[in-house]
């Protein structure tokens, strides 16, 4: 697709502070650097800043990507005739955006609790958040839960509920004599609920398992304790997003289909963290390894052990050493990272790596430079 030259767009996204809009913006800004030459200004408060942009009309821009703006700001775009992809959250909306998460998340998630033993599901969601689309997902995630003989529960209530003076439903739902595994829409309920368990003497992760979306450091910072998370793609998001926006304004029209983003998978933490004191270890050192470059020894000395002490366990809990199973994970996120199309100035800093050691790791486990590597796989994929 040929794009044009001198092309300014503007990215209205609120609440940078957090961190899934911070990771849509870079997504959508790494695209720009990629693909385009083109200039992008950051609307931090668009729905006070917008308005007086676009009556502006001596700087428009050629494009506006934005998250879920209310409807005047769109009507406003189309009287201009400016492209716009506006990013929401219900996939379903009356206009939805080209690009939106998989509701399978809801079963990826379901599936981690199930297969860390919890014998009761509880799938937690606010009643503002429910569509078509995620009542299908649930429905897909009960299917599930019953062909492995768990009963599971629905709690929708209002996001203002799950806080522990309003958590009355939920504390009914987690008394019993066996553990609960929770799923819950975001971090933010989780953490909510997490002091709900602490406050009614809920042991978690032993009666109650809690597992959240969106891996939010704020949300996880404010948590009990460390919070498992449903990995979901808002880079990606606004990666594509921005890519369909591009599309627009090359005059092209928009794709017929929604593209849908499966989840990354589960960020496990302590939160449902069901196993040994020796498994938990393991896995807390495993985590920490995989979003930096450290050494066993720092590792262990994180988690609270001696070098030798976690090495001997990870020997036992793994089957090969720590370093190994490291350098395993890092090599297939660097593989999947490649074939998705991320540049290796974000993969580096994804893998707390620095660009020459991801450019040595790449050589020396796939046998060429990231650019060769991903080309011979686009070509593989293509057929020539």
């Amino acid at each position: 697709m040929a794009l044009p030259k001198n092309v300014t767009v503007w990215i209205a996204m609120p609440l940078l502070q957090i961190q899934c809009f911070r990771d849509i913006l870079r997504g959508s800004v790494s695209w720009l650097r990629q693909h385009t030459a083109w200039q992008a200004k950051v609307l931090q408060q668009p729905n006070d800043e917008l308005p007086t942009w676009l009556d502006n009309l001596a700087g428009l821009p050629d494009g506006v990507l934005m998250f879920d703006l209310d409807g005047r700001h769109r009507r406003r775009l189309r009287e201009l005739r400016l492209p716009f992809v506006d990013l929401r959250w219900q996939p379903s909306d009356p206009e939805p955006t080209p690009v939106h998460f998989d509701p399978g998340w809801i079963s990826d998630g379901v599936r981690h609790l199930l297969d860390r033993g919890y014998a009761r599901i509880l799938i937690a969601v606010p009643s503002d958040e429910l569509d078509s689309e995620v009542e299908q997902a649930i429905a897909a995630a009960v299917v599930l839960t019953s062909r492995r003989g768990v009963p599971v529960d629905i709690l929708r209530q209002s996001r203002h509920d799950w806080h522990a003076p309003k958590a009355t439903a939920f504390r009914a739902k987690a008394a019993g004599s066996t553990p609960l595994g929770v799923l819950c829409w975001d971090d933010h309920i989780a953490s909510s609920l997490s002091w709900v368990c602490q406050r009614e003497g809920l042991a978690i992760p032993g009666q109650v398992g809690l597992l959240g979306s969106n891996d939010d450091p704020i949300a996880d910072a404010l948590a009990a304790l460390p919070l498992s998370s449903v990995q979901v793609p808002f880079s990606e998001w606004g990666r594509l997003s921005m890519a369909a926006l591009a599309r627009l304004i090359a005059g092209k029209q928009p794709a017929r289909r929604q593209r849908l983003l499966p989840s990354l998978g589960v960020l496990a933490r302590a939160s449902t963290a069901l196993g040994t004191a020796d498994e938990l270890v393991v896995r807390r050192a495993l985590n920490l390894g995989e979003g930096r470059r450290s050494s066993v020894a720092a590792l262990a000395a994180t988690v609270g052990c001696s070098r030798s002490a976690l090495s001997r366990r990870s020997k036992i809990q793994l089957g090969h050493p720590l370093a190994q199973e490291l350098r395993r994970r890092r090599v297939l996120r660097l593989r999947e990272g490649l074939a998705s199309g991320r540049s290796p100035g974000d993969l580096a800093r994804e893998l707390g790596m620095s660009l020459s050691g991801l450019y040595a790791l790449c050589r020396r486990e796939l046998g060429s430079s990231p650019g060769r590597w991903a080309d011979r796989r686009r070509g593989a994929g293509s057929g020539h």
